[in-house]
This record gives structure tokens, sequence and C-alpha cells, in this order.
């Protein structure tokens, strides 16, 4: 009896050992190095904090929602770095402003026509500077005739004037009531309503730093935003990390590939 009992035992065991090991090796996923982004404070961290070093990030992804799933490629663009020496400077800044194009505009245009296959889908986001490149990007015609871009996020980016018939996908813009940086806009003079579009939330901070740079991924009030900034919404991306590629930028006109 205390031989059928010990046998018993060892099977017991052995199914515990190996029933866990079997499921995690069934789902997949635990072998892919894959970051979840499914809200708007993810996103922005991603641009903000969470990269290796470069301007400019491009990484093949898996876009869900409620109609189902499809690959895109997603792409974020820092802002301005006071202390750089690459393209992402004051100079840059103050030609975008004007609605001019910049070597930072130029370098990210060239990237993703290099990195991201004709006829892919984007998503693609940027904080302060580089959402001003962001909605460049989006009207740029090499662009759009190559690529589809499905949606656009930007983060505390001063509005930037362009021709809204060759914007191509969705654009929201998201500001922190007390970040002066995107109420430095001409658009605020010259087309009111593009400027009136942005979803302003008050987070509560008076200090600049913290609200032009914390609050869009640290402050509550954008939890409610999905992946695409849809309020209350579902999509989700799924980057595949195995595959990112950062890109630093020189004055000098080229990039360098970085591994994640």
């Amino acid at each position: 009896m205390k031989r059928i009992t010990a046998f018993l035992c060892s099977v017991l065991l052995l199914a515990l050992l190996l029933v866990p090991a079997y499921a995690e090796e069934g789902t997949g996923e635990a072998e892919q190095n894959v970051l979840v982004l499914d809200s708007l404070r993810y996103v922005a961290h991603n641009i903000q904090v969470s990269y290796p070093r470069g301007e400019v990030r491009i990484c093949p992804a898996v876009l869900e929602q409620e109609d189902g799933a499809r690959d895109v490629y997603f792409v974020t663009v820092r802002s301005l770095d006071r202390v750089s020496k690459g393209p992402n400077n004051l100079l840059g800044a103050l030609l975008l402003f004007f609605n001019k194009d910049c070597q930072y505009f130029r370098l990210t245009k060239k990237a993703i026509q290099e990195y991201v296959p004709a006829g892919s889908a984007i998503v693609i986001a940027g904080h302060s500077m580089g959402g001003m490149v962001v909605q460049r990007i989006i009207c740029d015609d090499a662009l759009t005739e190559t690529y589809e871009f499905l949606n656009a996020v930007t983060f505390g980016s001063p509005c930037v004037v362009t021709d809204k018939t060759k914007r191509e996908g969705r654009l929201v813009r998201f500001e922190d009531a007390g970040d002066i940086i995107p109420k430095v806009s001409l658009a605020r003079l010259i087309s009111p309503s593009d400027y009136a579009d942005a979803i302003r939330i008050d987070c509560g901070y008076d200090d600049l730093d913290v609200s032009h740079n914390w609050s869009y991924y640290g402050a509550p009030a954008w939890a409610p935003y999905d992946a695409l900034g849809v309020e209350n919404g579902s999509a989700v991306l799924k980057l595949d990390l195995d595959r990112l590629v950062a890109l630093a930028f020189r004055m000098t006109g080229y990039f360098e590939r970085r591994p994640a």
C-alpha cells in the first residue's frame, strides 16, 4: 500500500511540474520579446522614456481592435533636445513653427522610407517637436502615396498649419492645460479651428517641466484613452521588440542603427 501511495504521489508531482511548462510553451508569446501598449500613457512613455538612444524608433507591431487585428509599423518621434548636436534642435523647431521643412523632418522621412516596407500601414506618434514632425509626415505626398497612415497622436506639440486635404489618417493632439508649449503656435492666429481640435485636460500641474513632460505618461487623467487616443477605446499595440530599430540622427544627414 505504501508503494502504491508513493507511486501515485510521484505521478501527481510529475504532472504538476509538466503541465505549467506545456501551457507556457503553447502560448508562444512567452518566447517573444513583445511590448504591449494598451493605453495612451504607455504610448507617451514609449516615446519619452523607454527607448534606446535615438530620436526615432520604428517597430513592427500588431494593432488589435474590436473588429480584428492587423500588422502595422509603429513609428515614434522624440522631442527637441537642447544639448543635442543632432537635427532636433531649436533651429529645427523654429522652422517647423513656420511650417517649413527642416533636417529633422527630412531625416525622419528618410528613415521611414528605408526601414518601413512600401505599402505598409503606419501608426505614428510624437512628443513636442516630434509631434510637429508627425503632423508634416502625414501630409507629405511622397509618404502618403507609399504608405497607409492609419493614426497619428501628438503630445504637447504646437499645432502645425498644414493642408488638410493632404492629411492621411486620423490625427489626435493631446495637451495638458498647464503645458504652455502647445500654445506657442501660428495656428492660433492662422487656423484657430485646427488649434481648437486638441484634447486638453487640466492635470493640475503648474511646473512647466512636469506639465510638458511627465504629465503625458504619468498623470491618471490620460488613462481612459487607448493606444490610438480614443477615449474608452479598446485599441492595443503589440510591439515586436526583437525587430525594433532605434535611429540616432546627425546633422551631417545620416542616421545610425541602434539595437534595442
